[in-house]
């Protein structure tokens, strides 16, 4: 993973949202408890190296197409 985490306040919880092999997650920053996880399998063949948006209460994902 080339991508970097970004701290967010989600549905009011202080947490880490970050890109794993296959999945975006949320790690609440308290307890490090997984709050959600998300299959991003993406097109980068397994290489998630754009950071995550966070808009609101709105995680915003995309991968990039290995060649």
């Amino acid at each position: 993973m080339f991508a970097s985490p970004i701290i967010a306040d989600l549905g009011r919880v202080h947490q880490v949202v970050s890109m794993a092999e296959q999945s975006v997650v949320g790690v609440a920053v308290a307890d490090g408890e997984i709050l959600w996880q998300y299959p991003w399998k993406g097109d980068g063949g397994g290489m998630q190296a754009i950071t995550p948006i966070v808009s609101g209460d709105t995680v915003i994902v995309s991968s990039i197409i290995a060649a």
